[in-house]
């Protein structure tokens, strides 16, 4: 489509997040029968973790539904890889720095919101002197303002790098087939079983990293809400 002479398109990535968000948020807000489904059962235990997580890091559970949206849409991005012929959302670099943006921009609207002028007490600590707190409060926004950064690049390097040695592993596994023989089966027996680990291992990691991804957001809720 063109827009004054401008060509604008959505991408595969851009399809994959919107497909996900809805999937996400259709199956896991779907009304409570009186007999649950697997979806209900996981939607509502995954709204406990995230609930608790909330609680125990920021105090209040008013920002528990933004958090579950997010580390839905994380899980299911690192998820999404696990799918044959597809490949992992947030293993684009672009799409972690978007998300760990969004948390970013989120966490310094409720910073605003709950505390004003005051949330400038992150930069500016008190009792240090005029000169050292010149060289203080740069290093401290500096160190603010990465916070952006390694939430999305960690994010990115731990699904980049296991899905790779996925390939690497199963492209290995193709040319011990091909030639043949005895031993040959022996080595594509063990890489089997070597690949369905790392698979396994897979699995766990885009969990744990959905887990990292909504503790690091709810920890950085938590930082500038109270006071400093």
């Amino acid at each position: 489509m063109e827009i004054e002479g401008r060509e604008i398109g959505i991408s595969n990535i851009g399809v994959y997040i919107i497909i996900m968000s809805i999937v996400w948020v259709k199956k896991m807000e779907r009304k409570i029968r009186v007999r649950k489904g697997r979806w209900e059962w996981i939607g509502e235990e995954y709204y406990r973790v995230i609930g608790r997580i909330v609680k125990e890091n920021v105090g209040e559970e008013r920002y528990v539904r933004m958090i579950y949206v997010i580390g839905g849409i994380i899980i299911m991005g690192n998820m999404s890889g696990m799918v044959p012929y597809s490949y992992t959302v947030t293993s684009q670099i672009g799409v972690s720095m978007s998300m760990s943006m969004i948390v970013f921009i989120g966490v310094n609207i409720i910073g605003v919101r709950e505390r004003g002028s005051e949330m400038s007490s992150i930069w500016w600590p008190r009792g240090v002197g005029y000169k050292m707190s010149i060289m203080i409060v740069g290093i401290e926004m500096i160190s603010y303002m990465m916070k952006v950064v390694t939430l999305g690049v960690r994010l990115t390097a731990n699904m980049l790098s296991g899905h790779t040695l996925l390939v690497i592993i199963s492209s290995m596994i193709g040319k011990i087939y091909k030639m043949g023989g005895m031993v040959s089966m022996m080595g594509v027996m063990g890489g089997m079983v070597m690949l369905m680990v790392l698979i396994v291992l897979e699995l766990v990691i885009g969990v744990l990293q959905g887990y990292v991804f909504v503790l690091l957001s709810s920890i950085y809720i938590r930082d500038v809400s109270e006071s400093h």
